[in-house]
């Protein structure tokens, strides 16, 4: 009794999909102490060029950049998918520092026209938690060959 329901259930909902969600975004952090804002931008503007991002927004005052959205486009629905880094310094009462790096993504829920760039309809999945932690670890190499005070 409960098999033929359930087939009916499925046959009747082929247009009720499931978008696919990743693991929500994460904030990634290393500490850093001694280094100029100006140098920390920086750094930050050459790892995103080094993985094909452009910084899209700058704030200097909060030394935080983020990135152009970065599209991987498919010709599978929900396959398509899109993402962008946030990087900033954040400080804590006691006026520690850290470098923070998020990586945000969305999926390409077209249907039809999956590969056109102008088609896409993006809806939030999660982040690039893996790309977040990389961006971290070059943003380190980057600091530390540059004599940066990095806290180990």
């Amino acid at each position: 009794m409960r098999t033929p329901l359930l087939l009916a259930t499925a046959l009747l909902a082929p247009g009720c999909a499931v978008i696919p969600q990743g693991e929500p975004a994460v904030w990634y952090r290393t500490p850093v102490t001694r280094d100029s804002n100006d140098k920390i931008l920086a750094a930050m503007d050459l790892v995103l060029a080094s993985r094909g991002f452009q910084v899209e927004a700058r704030d200097p005052s909060l030394v935080k950049v983020v990135s152009n959205w970065r599209s991987q486009l498919r010709a599978v629905r929900y396959e398509g998918y899109r993402e962008r880094v946030t990087m900033q310094v954040e400080a804590n009462p006691k006026g520690q520092r850290t470098i923070a790096v998020m990586v945000d993504r969305e999926v390409n829920t077209e249907e039809h026209k999956t590969l056109s760039e102008s088609e896409a309809e993006w809806v939030p999945a999660g982040g690039n938690n893996d790309a977040a932690r990389g961006f971290v670890q070059l943003l380190r190499m980057k600091l530390k060959l540059e004599g940066a005070g990095l806290d180990d």
